[in-house]
């Protein structure tokens, strides 16, 4: 199986997987880091607006990425 790396850029942050997981494909690592996204997300946006993007390669490179953002605005 392949390995795929999630690296997690968070406002201005940068975690840099040097472990890595290993998944049947593509399409498994793009659920891994939606996943990763939306949970990050998530705890993030409790103390304010976020945007998380996970940038996920394999071992010859980039194959994609998932970017989410959370923000209050006002309607007024």
């Amino acid at each position: 199986m392949p390995k795929f790396f999630f690296d997690l850029h968070e406002d201005g942050r940068v975690l840099r997987d040097e472990d890595g997981i290993e998944l049947a494909d593509e399409r498994s690592a793009e659920r891994h880091a939606r996943r990763t996204a939306c949970d990050v997300t998530k705890d993030s946006f409790e103390q304010g607006d976020t945007t998380v993007k996970v940038y996920v390669r394999d071992v010859q490179g980039a194959v994609l990425m998932v970017e989410v953002s959370a923000r209050i605005s006002s309607e007024s």
